[in-house]
This record gives structure tokens, C-alpha cells and sequence, in this order.
């Protein structure tokens, strides 16, 4: 039965496309949001994010917050939803995660909100994807957006992420 746990498969994400994030696009992201803040604090401003940018930007931002997961991979979905892939490293063997969701744009700080989680190499009768997003996501408050624009919507298409603002 051990063996079989080890070896339940990693989820595969909604596209196969892989990303190769850079600190080059990481960069460009970080100038693309400073004049969208800009804008947004005088008025309603857009900005549109693609999967190489979120993803470079998230592989720093998962270093910020200390968080135990690696290889990030960030996708916008035909379906309308963001995914992240990544690998948790734990004592037994690494798990294999992917989380779908969007983001929650009601309260005063923008917050993931994760809709789905699969995990390979986790057996869910141990609770393994609820402990993901309280022990791993949750608690590091790793689902709140830090960002000080108003966000008023998020599109999301095949590939790239719309995301609208303005003055509160």
C-alpha cells in the first residue's frame, strides 16, 4: 500500500505550456503594475498580465513569504480560472500540487481564492489538500494581496490576465 501512495501522479494543469521565469520578466511586470498604480490612484486604469510575467513574479514572491514550494508555473485558462503548479517538498516524497482559483476583489485587500487543489503524492484521506491551503498558503497570509490600487475586476483568457482598478 506505501508503494501505491507514492506513486499517485502528479495533476496535470489546463494548458501544456511551460514557463521559464526570469528575473528579466519579473522586472518588467514590477514597471507594467508601477504605471498601472499610478493611473489607477488618478483613475480607472487596465493592465494585462501573461503567464511568464505572474509566474517570475510569484517565484519571488513564494521566496518572500518562505513558502516550501518550487517550480511554479502559472497558467491562465480557457475556462477563466488561474492555476499554479508547483512542488512542495515534505520528509516523504514531494508533492506535486495544482491549485485553480481567481481572486476575491470584495474585501479591502485582494485575496486568492483558491477553488481547487490536487495533489499527487498525498493521500486525501489524510486531509491533504485542506492542510495545503491552511498550513502552506493561509498561514503565511501568502492569499492576500499586499497592493494598494483598488481592484474593481479580473478576465481571465487563454494565456494572459486582465485586471481593472481604480480610486477607492
Amino acid at each position: 500500500m506505501g508503494g501505491a501512495l507514492i506513486f499517485t501522479g502528479n495533476p496535470s494543469p489546463c494548458v501544456d505550456r511551460d514557463i521559464e521565469p526570469s528575473t528579466a520578466a519579473s522586472q518588467a511586470l514590477r514597471e507594467h503594475w508601477d504605471a498601472f498604480e499610478a493611473e489607477a490612484t488618478a483613475g480607472n486604469a487596465t493592465i494585462v498580465f501573461d503567464e511568464v510575467g505572474v509566474t517570475s513574479r510569484g517565484v519571488e514572491y513564494i521566496d518572500e513569504k518562505d513558502l516550501p514550494l518550487e517550480d511554479l508555473q502559472v497558467h491562465f485558462c480557457p475556462d477563466g480560472l488561474g492555476e499554479a503548479t508547483g512542488t512542495i517538498s515534505s520528509p516523504g516524497p514531494d508533492i506535486h500540487v495544482l491549485m485553480r482559483g481567481t481572486l476575491d476583489l470584495s474585501g479591502s485587500k485582494p485575496r486568492i481564492d483558491v477553488r481547487e487543489i490536487k495533489a499527487g503524492n498525498l493521500p486525501g484521506l489524510f486531509g491533504g489538500t485542506e492542510w495545503i491551503v491552511n498550513n502552506i498558503v493561509k498561514k503565511s497570509d501568502a492569499d492576500i494581496l499586499d497592493v494598494e490600487p483598488h481592484l474593481t475586476a479580473l478576465t481571465i483568457e487563454d494565456g494572459s490576465a486582465t485586471l481593472t482598478g481604480g480610486p477607492q
